[in-house]
């Protein structure tokens, strides 16, 4: 992952320091899927999130959304990283390591999936 690599969500910036992600083919709808996981510091995190309650973060916690194509802050994300739109996101919390764990599903259209070429070009514009 690049180093100056940064998530923007409600307009904050927050470095990346971990990614993971895949292409699949979701099985229930047979729609193509990529999945995401983002992780960042919670030192980098401002309290404007549901995990921080009275600045104290909560121990362990994951909370799962699926989100309408109004949702801007989370079209923001996907839009700034691979111009399609976010379809489920879940928020981890990892005690142990004091990270949070960002989660995205996306659709993707079926060309994007079957072209190895369009893949890695959205893969280089995180990795």
């Amino acid at each position: 992952m690049k180093e100056t690599q940064e998530l923007l969500m409600d307009n904050h910036c927050y470095p990346i320091y971990r990614y993971l992600g895949h292409f699949e083919i979701d099985q229930v709808n047979e729609k193509p899927l990529m999945s995401i996981r983002l992780s960042i510091s919670t030192v980098n995190i401002t309290p404007i999130f549901p995990w921080i309650v009275e600045r104290k973060i909560k121990k362990d916690f994951t909370i799962v959304r699926y989100l309408s194509q109004n949702d801007k802050p989370f079209k923001t994300i996907f839009l700034e990283f691979f111009g399609v739109r976010c379809t489920e996101f879940s928020e981890e919390y990892d005690a142990k390591c004091d990270e949070v764990v960002l989660h995205f599903n996306a659709t993707f259209d079926k060309r994007i999936m079957t072209d190895k070429s369009q893949q890695q070009k959205i893969i280089d514009l995180i990795a």
